[in-house]
């Protein structure tokens, strides 16, 4: 595996973890007082979460389809 592919495979890894943290909020029993927010900011907060998720979920499978198609 060639230096970039290896970057390549740790950027993928990096972005899967960074969607799980951030569709983990508000699944793990925190609420709006753990994060010092009103229950609507909290609420606005869990949905942004979760479409930066799909949309990191979105780029790193792109990623891993060019890397994949490249090997």
């Amino acid at each position: 595996m060639a230096l970039g592919e290896l970057r390549k495979t740790a950027r993928i890894n990096a972005i899967r973890t960074a969607v799980e943290n951030a569709r983990s909020y508000g699944e793990e029993g925190s609420g709006p007082d753990d994060f010092q927010m009103s229950e609507e900011e909290f609420d606005l907060f869990k949905d942004e979460c979760k479409k930066l998720a799909l949309f990191l979920e979105k780029k790193a499978d792109k990623l891993q389809y060019f890397l994949n198609r490249n090997q």
